[in-house]
């Protein structure tokens, strides 16, 4: 695909998802594994007006199971940011379901998008309910810094100085 370039990614995807593209035939993937061509998909879908589209996702991941691609975390990574950008909490609690309904273990990356979301709607037990998940799954530990624990520990900071500790 095109880093750094959304909108001709988009094209790119949906040029080859529609068979557009010389000597492919329609569904065939661009490189292995073809999940990564619908992450990237996705992804880039976030930085263009695609994004206001409700049902890009759900439409997204309804294709790939039509086609026998299984999601990934990084999959639901581009609309958690979305639901956290556009402080859309439903989105939010939507990508988290589905991530449950696969039985995909949200992404530290998700989480905190998700949490950020729901703390900045002022659902701070939904988000301190999340924090508990992450460190029973063992995600939310003192490390190394990096923006990632930076954001979790903030986070942690934030919520359960409001709720009090787990």
């Amino acid at each position: 695909m095109h880093a750094g370039q959304p909108e001709q990614a988009c094209s790119t995807f949906e040029k080859w998802r529609a068979g557009e593209l010389d000597g492919l035939p329609p569904g065939q993937p661009l490189y292995r594994p073809l999940a990564i061509a619908f992450n990237t998909f996705l992804a880039a879908s976030i930085d263009t007006a695609r994004s206001c589209n409700p049902s890009l996702l759900a439409d997204t991941l309804a294709e790939m199971d039509a086609r026998g691609v299984v999601p990934n975390q990084a999959t639901f990574n581009p609309h958690a940011y979305l639901a956290y950008k556009q402080r859309n909490l439903p989105l939010a609690e939507m990508v988290l379901a589905e991530l449950r309904r696969r039985g995909i273990t949200p992404s530290i990356t998700t989480y905190c998008h998700i949490i950020a979301t729901a703390t900045a709607a002022f659902r701070l037990r939904f988000a301190n309910s999340l924090l508990a998940e992450m460190e029973a799954e063992g995600l939310l530990t003192p490390a190394e810094p990096s923006p990632a624990n930076q954001v979790k520990v903030t986070l942690s900071a934030v919520v359960r100085g409001v709720l009090g500790p787990l």
